[in-house]
């Protein structure tokens, strides 16, 4: 059987806890991936990411990643969804600083282009929210622009 992508048996109150303590240990932030082994985007998102070097650097150097499962007939035992921020679809990414501070809620769809994604797009949303650079807002790159919300 292959490996799921997002787990719906992972608790992810457990994955988050440890992952905000191993972010404190590596002096990285916490990357949350909520999304579903069903999302074609989803696949598409971590296959873009695993096919780049430097994206899946920039990824593994400054994130502690944790893939949350997301889907409309997952009960949600743990109630771990309705302690986040709300979110429009999958995939979304949140941000999290190692003593839990949200620092980004990013959706996904201003970093396609196409039928995939546009690396400059993802590549300028993980630079951002690195330990070093954190403290700016999600990205807008509806446009094609790389800027700011509001």
């Amino acid at each position: 059987m292959p490996s799921l992508l997002f787990d719906p048996t992972r608790d992810p109150f457990d994955a988050y806890l440890n992952a905000l303590a191993r972010a404190h240990l590596e002096n990285k932030n916490v990357l949350l991936e909520l999304g579903g082994d069903w999302c074609s985007w989803c696949h598409r998102l971590e296959k873009f990411i695993q096919d780049s070097a430097e994206l899946s650097g920039l990824r593994r150097q400054h994130y502690v990643t944790v893939k949350v499962y997301v889907s409309s007939e997952y009960a949600d035992p743990s109630g771990f969804l309705q302690q986040i921020p709300p979110f429009d679809g999958v995939p979304h990414f949140f941000v999290y600083a190692p003593n839990g501070d949200l620092l980004c809620s990013q959706p996904t769809e201003p970093l396609e282009e196409g039928s995939s994604y546009n690396h400059t797009r993802v590549r300028v949303f993980l630079e951002r929210w690195t330990r070093s650079r954190a403290g700016s807002r999600p990205l807008d790159l509806n446009d094609g622009s790389v800027s700011a919300l509001h």
